[in-house]
Formats: structure tokens, sequence, C-alpha cells
């Protein structure tokens, strides 16, 4: 087990500070102390995340209106990763959250957390679910490098129950590598594949807000597809197939302790984004 110091800290919304072994300050929390505070976390080697922007939603989160949000700052305290899954939150609006980011041009990466309190339906504990990092070696600075860079997928379930990352790879010099985080070119042929032997599902793969491909992946197999010809961004997910899910864009305020929605609920893995230069 490799620990990562850090906390979550109670600001307008909840924020994680990864990556220091200390207390650092708010200022009076407004945006410019936040970001002061981000600036710092960085400086010393760390990461600031926003932690399940979709917790306790009682309306949709539409035309990247942050207001609709349990995070106070919008889009005016930027971070380096965003807890996309979480038990407790819905992934639709962190989703939508994220993109909305991606939009504006920032490379973010996203991450989940189990947020295991073992309350009321949540009966798992950690790792469901479990973010995946590729990092060069197992060390803590190696760990918030990679998260920095988004290199990073989330399953729904741990490795010691057959959970598995999804992957995005394109062909470098004879052969298949990650590429999710990096850089690929406009046109460039990728596939995706799910390291998952057991898991069928509907794919996903989003381009700069639109849907670029939408089909079964059959397990162990590829699918290949064409980065955009538009720079910018896409990201990969998969899904138990069901098109109803699709259509549960909200389920209410969620404060059990536990996700219910069925679109959340459905999900397989997901990736961070993969940037089109």
């Amino acid at each position: 087990m490799l620990a990562i110091p850090g906390y979550e800290d109670k600001v307008k919304g909840d924020a994680h500070v990864l990556g220091v072994d200390k207390l650092l300050g708010n200022g009076d929390g407004s945006a410019a102390a936040i970001n002061a505070l981000a600036n710092e976390v960085r400086a010393k080697g760390g990461l600031f995340q926003v932690d399940h922007p979709g917790s306790k939603i009682t309306k949709k989160f539409a035309g990247c209106d942050a207001s609709t949000l349990t995070w106070g700052y919008g889009f005016d305290v930027r971070p380096d990763t965003v807890e996309v899954w979480n038990p407790s939150s819905s992934i639709r609006a962190a989703e939508d959250y994220l993109d909305c980011w991606l939009q504006r041009g920032a490379r973010v990466a996203l991450t989940g957390g189990s947020d295991a309190q073992t309350q009321y339906g949540q009966p798992q504990g950690a790792g469901y679910p479990t973010t995946w990092v590729l990092a060069r070696n197992r060390s803590q600075g190696a760990v918030l490098e990679a998260l920095r860079a988004s290199r990073t997928s989330v399953s729904a379930l741990p490795p010691a129950v057959g959970g598995r990352p999804l992957v995005i790879e394109a062909k470098r010099d004879g052969r298949f590598v990650p590429v999710i985080g990096d850089d690929v070119r406009p046109g460039e042929k990728l596939h995706v594949r799910s390291l998952d032997p057991l898991t069928d599902g509907s794919l996903r793969v989003l381009a700069n807000g639109q849907t670029l491909l939408d089909q079964h992946l059959t397990r162990d197999r590829a699918i290949e597809f064409t980065a955009p010809a538009q720079p910018g961004w896409l990201r990969a997910e998969l899904r138990l197939g069901n098109d109803l899910l699709e259509q549960t864009p909200l389920c209410g305020a969620i404060d059990l302790g536990a996700n219910l929605c069925p679109y959340d609920a459905a999900m397989v893995a997901m990736t961070s984004p993969v940037y089109v230069r």
C-alpha cells in the first residue's frame, strides 16, 4: 500500500488537497484565496481537486451553469482533477462540469472516490469505484505526476473483485500504447478497449462535447475509431447497455450515502481525456 498524504477541505463545496502533509490556509474563502491555495499546493508538488460537484443537486446542470452545483466557485477556481464518480453524487452532473472545463481549453483529469463511510446503502467500502493511475513507478511523486497529466481511468469495481480500467490506445512504433492524458493528432487512428475480460457494455466516446462513437463493446475486443479533425479533447465511457438509462438526467437530491440513479448505477468504467492537437 502506498499512502498519498492529503485532506478534504470544506470551502464553498468540498475539495481535496493532495500531496501535502500539513493543513494550508484558505484565507477568506474567496475564489482568489482558493486559487492561491491551489497554486501553493502545486508549488509543493501536489494537486487540487474538486470533489463530487454533483452532490445533492436539485435541478439539472445544463449549459455550464455552475450555479446548480454544490461547488460554489463555478469556473473561477481551476482544479487539476475533478472527482466525477462518487457513490453519493450525480455522475452525470459532474461529467458535464468536467466537459465544460475541457471546452474552455483546460486540461483536467477525472477521478473516482468511494467516500467510504460505511453509511446507509454503501456496504462495499473503499474501492467502489477505483481510480487507476498510469504512473512511471510506484512512488508518491509519480502518482501525483500522473494525476496532473490526466493519466487516469475509473472502474466501478476494485481489482480484488475483477475491476479493470478502460483504456484508449494509439499505435506508436508498431505497437499500441496508452494515450490517455496525452496529445494525439487530428485524424489519428485510435482504439478503445476494456481490460475487464468479463464485462460487455455500451461504449461511448465523447469528443468536444459531442458523441463521436456509440456502440456495443464485446469483452476481449477493441473498437477502432479516428480522432476528430477538430482540435480539442475526447474521452470514453463504458456502461451496461440500456438506452433508457440515458433518459434519466436527474434523480433528485442524493443525501442517503448511496446513489440509486439508473444512469450512474449502469456505469462500468470511464477514462480521463485524450487531447487532440
